[in-house]
């Protein structure tokens, strides 16, 4: 195995102890050349033990590491964080991240895997013309999600049809060229690092997937809880547009 053909991924994991464990398990059997790196936050439940009990049976293929408590949600900086401790360790020629609800399968990131020679990120796309999703959103999670993404375009001019889905890998060294500008901790980070992949000329290609939603998602189960979720990001959106007028 050459360092180009290892993964290293990092799974950012907020009280996963329900599906951390089919994402890893599938994960880590699908890719012989992986590696996994679990950052917990702000857990109260047995992820960690759930993690735990899984790195006894890969201990060279998992590890996890423990982010530093952030107000609010901490997604994004999980996500940083994992990102500077695999870069700072390993410094990989190709890392990325994948959410712990295993909505994008090893088969689908594989596409991404595969599509990435020529490229220095490839992202997972759901709303690309062959893209498709099994699991049909509500009416208030389409109406959201069109209206984030045309925000995002007006506010930014990314191209990109999809910039929350969760599977992207970068190229280490071009990654590292804004790594240390990073600052987004909720989960609008994933406009604040496509904004700088075109800001410093990143080559990104956009490769649609096969999504499925894990219906155990806080913000999907709960409509009050979704609802908080997309002001909060539309506030985060505000605040980034005005800091990069400022840069």
């Amino acid at each position: 195995m050459t360092g180009a053909d290892k993964i290293y991924l990092v799974v950012p994991a907020r009280n996963e102890e329900k599906r951390i464990a089919a994402t890893l398990m599938d994960y880590l059997q699908f890719f012989p050349q992986l590696h996994l790196v679990v950052v917990l936050t702000k857990c109260s439940d047995n992820t960690e033990e759930v993690v735990k009990d899984i790195q006894a049976k890969f201990p060279q293929q998992l590890e996890y590491i423990t982010a530093p408590p952030v107000a609010g949600n901490s997604k994004g900086q999980a996500v940083r964080y994992g990102l500077e401790y695999v870069w700072r360790n390993y410094q990989p020629q190709w890392l990325g991240f994948i959410d712990a609800d295993n909505s994008v399968s090893p088969t689908e990131f594989n596409k991404l895997w595969q599509g990435r020679d020529g490229f220095d990120v490839v992202i997972s796309s759901r709303y690309l013309p062959d893209s498709y999703l099994k699991e049909r959103d509500s009416f208030l999670r389409i109406i959201a999600s069109y209206l984030f993404r045309k925000i995002v375009q007006l506010l930014f001019g990314l191209p990109w049809q999809d910039t929350q889905c969760g599977g992207k890998i970068y190229r280490g060294e071009r990654l590292a060229i804004f790594l240390d500008k990073l600052q987004i901790n909720d989960m609008t980070f994933d406009v604040e690092m496509l904004y700088y992949c075109q800001k410093y000329g990143l080559r990104v290609k956009e490769v649609p997937i096969v999504w499925r939603e894990n219906i155990a998602s806080t913000i999907s189960t709960s409509p009050w809880a979704f609802l908080l979720t997309s002001w909060q990001m539309f506030l985060s959106l505000l605040l980034l547009r005005i800091r990069f007028w400022q840069e």
